[in-house]
């Protein structure tokens, strides 16, 4: 799937497409953490609370940085409409 991302580039946004293919790698980080909660492998538990902790921080880390870019491409898209909007709105109240 990653390679498949890195070739087609799906989005025209370069960070969108960053963004896509880091959060692939995030799942792929996220699915290794789970290999010691299967019943397949034993454990102790103090390995199983370091995987799980480091899974939260692999989330949370995921979430954050979508969020940042997210909100990044929305300043971009707010200040590049901005003129017009207000363009618009002065128009049609004078």
């Amino acid at each position: 799937m990653i390679s498949y991302l890195t070739l087609v580039r799906p989005f025209k946004n370069l960070i969108e497409n960053i963004l896509l293919i880091f959060n692939e790698l995030m799942i792929l980080a996220s699915i290794l953490h789970l290999f010691p909660f299967s019943d397949a492998y034993d454990f102790d538990k103090n390995t199983r609370n370091a995987a799980g902790w480091s899974f939260i921080a692999c989330v949370l880390l995921q979430v954050l940085v979508n969020i940042a870019l997210k909100g990044y491409l929305m300043y971009l898209a707010i200040k590049k409409d901005l003129p017009a909007l207000i363009k618009w709105f002065k128009d049609l109240l004078f």
